[in-house]
């Protein structure tokens, strides 16, 4: 191996000890160079991290991008070390080796994990993804997925979990009885179904939707309830499952005594208001703390993946219940700058327009705003519908963003084709909904289990607060190691370090403990400790202010 390599494995073993090691031990393995493509890495002046999948191609351009900006991060990525060792055989290498800006990753499983660990220190920057020709394209879709899947994560916990479990608790002790979506399953096997979206082109298909009452469930969702009601479009099914909803967009609407589905972190003030049958699914594993109450409880409500929002959580109670044809309207996940979303959407009293950060292409190759939670909603929709066959998937959304696998049809061709009969679908809901199983909550059990709970998180505010306390009296070099080993296996013995403090922090991390601020500490086995224990205090303190008051 020539001296190039040998050098610049030297100088990598200072960043990634493991991976220096695996090149030296399989050089011998590394004689026959993969050469250099025509491929050539142009990163946009706007990103500020770039990720590349395979080192072969021309590297002059990265190297420009790179040193414009300290900010700027790059992370090679590599499934065969044979292409590492290449790359540092080349000259041009030396760079890279050397910087401070970039990271080297081998992908040897668990894969998912090791793309994870640098996805998340960059969550939210504008960045940009280049394969290599030689590489696997559909790197680029579970890449993205994974991306803004950590993205809407950390999303969920932006407020500490305050509101999502503020709701459960409040939605747990307003409501005795429901019947558990769970207990639905295969309940209206092969009844069509029409799930409206609040989308542009809902406006398209009002008059077609009001023949279609008896022909096929229709339900409506989150801020489409409110456009459906203004329009007097009868409705079977309402669903939502929004935190934090705007409360007057949703009093403007009149579907209060119709069958409701729902989540269990649905606004309290918005879940109030409906009076007909409730009818719950389970928790989409966001959240260890309700888990354990649906748990302790014993509550027939099994994990259910809501998706990404009130659209994709309508698509899987639709699957869930047997419906086929599933037919989606009011879905398309983008809006041009001259369109407007159908009356009842957009707050009258709202001042300016609503910003979209990303754009995209529509299926007439039109550019749209969207957001990423809508983008990674349709594919999510699209993977959906792969994995469940055993249903007829049609978009008749007539707009927006296409949905790959998914055939699109005008509504009133999906009427003349697959709507011709009518259903007694009134009479099989009223009989349906009669028959099944109504789930019953132990009030008494409950407050005992919150009791518990707020015990437990008592408990974590002292245990933190004396180890916070005997930091700061001592001297650092006198508080080694061992002091938070006795003050480790304390607390993780506490319920609410388990189910709430440890989930937090293994998304708050990311963000508390970047590279960057660990090379400023100048103790940092003690540094990032103490402010591991500051991070549960301040938890502690706002779960006891907010979601116990």
């Amino acid at each position: 191996m020539n001296t190039v390599f040998l050098n610049h494995v030297k100088e990598l073993e200072k960043k990634d000890a493991s991976l220096a090691c695996l090149l030296r031990l399989h050089q011998k393995k590394f004689q026959q160079s993969l050469g250099i493509k025509s491929f050539s890495f142009k990163p946009n002046e706007k990103s500020e991290v770039v990720y590349c999948y395979g080192l072969e191609g021309e590297v002059d351009e990265l190297k420009k991008w790179l040193f414009t900006h300290p900010k700027h991060q790059l992370i090679f990525i590599e499934d065969q070390i044979g292409a590492f060792a290449c790359f540092l055989s080349r000259k041009e290498a030396k760079i890279f080796v050397q910087s401070q800006q970039v990271k080297w990753v081998l992908l040897t499983p668990p894969i998912e994990e090791k793309i994870k660990k640098v996805i998340w220190p960059y969550l939210f920057r504008p960045f940009e993804l280049f394969i290599s020709p030689s590489k696997e394209p559909a790197f680029e879709a579970s890449f993205i997925e994974l991306k803004w899947g950590a993205e809407m994560t950390a999303c969920l916990y932006r407020d500490l979990g305050v509101t999502y479990l503020k709701n459960v608790f409040s939605n747990f002790l307003y409501v005795n009885n429901f019947i558990s979506g769970e207990s639905l399953k295969n309940c209206f096997k092969n009844i069509p179904a029409i799930l409206c979206g609040a989308g542009p082109s809902l406006e398209k298909n009002i008059d077609e939707l009001k023949e279609l009452h008896e022909k096929a469930l229709i339900f409506g969702g989150g801020s489409a309830l409110t456009a459906l009601s203004r329009r007097k479009i009868g409705i079977h099914f309402g669903v939502s499952l929004d935190p934090s909803p705007p409360k007057e967009r949703f009093l403007r609407q009149d579907y209060f005594e119709i069958p409701f589905f729902y989540q269990s972190q649905l606004s309290p003030q918005f879940f109030s208001l409906f009076q007909g049958t409730k009818i719950c699914f389970g928790d989409s594993g966001g959240f260890a703390l309700e888990r354990y109450l649906i748990d302790q409880l014993a509550l027939r409500l099994p994990f259910f993946d809501a998706g990404m929002h009130v659209a994709t959580f309508m698509a899987h109670i639709a699957a869930h219940l047997g419906c086929s044809p599933i037919i989606l309207i009011g879905m398309d996940g983008g809006k041009a700058e001259k369109q407007n979303y159908i009356q009842g959407v957009e707050q009258p009293f709202e001042k300016g327009k609503r910003k979209d950060p990303l754009f995209a292409e529509d299926r007439f190759g039109n550019q749209v705003a969207t957001r990423f939670d809508f983008v990674l909603g349709h594919l999510w929709m699209s993977q959906f519908a792969q994995q469940h066959r055993s249903a007829l998937f049609l978009n008749a959304t007539e707009g927006g963003i296409s949905m790959k696998g998914i055939k699109e049809l005008s509504l009133k061709r999906v009427k003349e084709k697959y709507l011709r009969c009518p259903f007694d679908l009134n009479g099989h809901i009223y009989q349906t909904l009669l028959c099944a199983k109504q789930e019953h909550i132990d009030q008494k059990k409950l407050k005992t289990l919150l009791e518990k709970i707020y015990k437990s998180l008592k408990r974590c505010f002292q245990k933190s607060l004396d180890l916070i306390e005997t930091v700061f009296k001592m001297p650092q070099k006198a508080f080694n190691r061992r002091g938070f080993v006795f003050y480790d296996m304390e607390i993780k013995e506490e319920l609410f370090y388990q189910k709430v403090l440890f989930p937090l922090w293994e998304v708050w991390r990311h963000f508390l403990q970047k590279e960057e601020t660990i090379e400023k500490m100048a103790n940092p086995l003690l540094e990032k400790k103490l402010q591991q224990v500051l991070f549960f205090k301040e938890v502690c303190v706002t779960y006891e202010k907010d979601v116990f008051k």
